[in-house]
């Protein structure tokens, strides 16, 4: 019996240390983005609290909780205050998305088709987050730079429905360098994709992105 007492009154510390450890806040900017968040005091590498990411413009954002470094809970995206997307890392799901008209390509096993889903091929974080990974990774070829090349590469992104990346199609290039960068800035980022489904089926489904090359900035990603 003491060492049960013992054993639960030095996990009951434990506890009581983990959530008591004073954070410190801090802000950063990126290229098309700003972010705020918490870290703990004494491990300033360690994120701790909440946290939000909004684009420059202040129209999208992405926030959320870490638990000394691990995402947990509801995050959710936003576009102009209206919730968009909430995807819960404890359950590992979507949990809200909101309901457009935008039909999908999906692959049915007999063919595909276009089809309204009930929720979209997407990535972890929703556009927020995928646009972030791929800003953090693509490139402008210097030979694009050198020829004055701009303009914009669509492709379309296949989800597979066991939430891994399938095939990229190029739907519009501008140059065999800067179409060649986007597919391997693609295969580059975390594999935090996420299937369509339909009646709580998972499904292979396909969506598309744009990436601007200008050369005043560096590529800036939409997605659809």
């Amino acid at each position: 019996m003491k060492h049960l007492l013992f054993t639960l009154l030095t996990i009951l510390l434990v506890q009581l240390n983990v959530f008591s450890q004073e954070l410190k806040a801090k802000k950063s900017r990126g290229h098309f983005y700003s972010e705020e968040y918490n870290v703990l005091a004494d491990e300033k590498k360690i994120n701790h609290g909440a946290y939000s990411r909004q684009s420059l413009t202040g129209t999208r954002k992405l926030s959320g909780q870490f638990d000394h470094n691990r995402p947990v809970g509801d995050w959710t995206y936003s576009e102009n205050e209206e919730a968009i997307q909430t995807y819960n890392y404890d359950l590992q799901k979507i949990t809200f998305h909101k309901k457009t008209d935008i039909e999908y390509s999906v692959n049915t096993g007999s063919g595909i088709t276009v089809l309204n889903v009930d929720t979209p091929p997407s990535y972890i974080g929703s556009k927020i987050a995928l646009a972030q990974e791929l800003s953090n990774v693509i490139k402008y070829p210097m030979k694009a730079k050198q020829m004055g090349v701009e303009g914009v590469v669509f492709v379309e992104i296949w989800v597979n429905e066991d939430n891994t990346l399938g095939e990229i199609q190029l739907i519009k290039g501008i140059m065999r360098e800067c179409d060649q960068e986007v597919i391997a800035a693609l295969k580059k980022i975390p594999g935090n994709w996420i299937a369509a489904t339909i009646n709580n089926n998972q499904l292979k489904a396909s969506f598309a992105i744009g990436v601007e090359y200008n050369l005043d900035s560096m590529p800036e990603v939409a997605v659809r």
